[in-house]
């Protein structure tokens, strides 16, 4: 009897064993994937500020190099905004070959 009283406490104490590892790796589980998540959104949010500060850096560049008496700045940066469906802030954005609304644009 006193056999099987060891016996039983060794077999519940095994189940609690496993109870808590399961519970500590269903835990680490879903930390894992908060964490994951979480530098997703951080990645994302810094691709996205290296981006935006990209454009504000050629743009503010393209303010303070052309004087604006002796030729308009392109895209947005211009006044008005831009002349045609080509005329874009950043130079590598244009067309090579003209676009039609770009030939028929009657401002300088």
């Amino acid at each position: 009897l006193g056999a099987l009283v060891a016996s039983s406490g060794d077999d519940v104490a095994a189940r609690r064993s496993r109870a808590t590892r399961d519970a500590l790796f269903r835990g680490r589980t879903i930390i894992d994937s908060v964490r994951d998540t979480a530098l997703a959104a951080d990645n994302a949010r810094r691709a996205f500020d290296a981006k935006e500060g990209e454009r504000k850096t050629q743009e503010l560049l393209l303010e303070t190099r052309i004087p604006r008496e002796l030729e308009p700045p392109p895209g947005h940066l211009r006044d008005g905004g831009p002349r045609h469906d080509n005329d874009h802030t950043d130079f590598r954005a244009i067309r090579v070959l003209p676009t039609a609304d770009e030939v028929m644009c009657h401002v300088p």
